[in-house]
């Protein structure tokens, strides 16, 4: 589950579907400028797409990360207008851009 973006940083989950609670484990390209890989719940309506940072971490030096999904994370979900999703950003500098690295994941309901 990898994805080749911005400067040539892949950014690579270990899982893409977790339920709340669980650990986002993954990894970063070392040697590669990343500033942060943040936990970001993605809103979409009608009105506007909006993006929360729910956890940020910066990568050890050989590119591992650990996000914890929050206890009370709601699940991943898309209706006809709207949608909850959830994706791990991979930040090349110390303010999100469009074209930093991002890969989606599901939050599962923990039913």
């Amino acid at each position: 589950m990898g994805a080749s973006a911005h400067t040539r940083v892949e950014l690579v989950l270990e899982r893409d579907r977790l339920a709340p609670g669980d650990a986002v484990n993954g990894s970063v390209t070392p040697m590669l400028p990343v500033w942060a890989v943040d936990l970001v719940r993605v809103e979409s309506s009608p009105a506007a797409t909006l993006e929360f940072t729910v956890a940020s971490v910066r990568p050890r030096s050989d590119g591992a990360f650990a996000l914890s999904v929050p206890e009370d994370a709601p699940p991943s979900v898309s209706g006809r207008a709207c949608a909850l999703v959830w994706r791990v950003r991979a930040r090349i500098g110390e303010q999100p851009q469009v074209s930093d690295p991002r890969r989606t994941l599901e939050v599962e309901c923990p039913f």
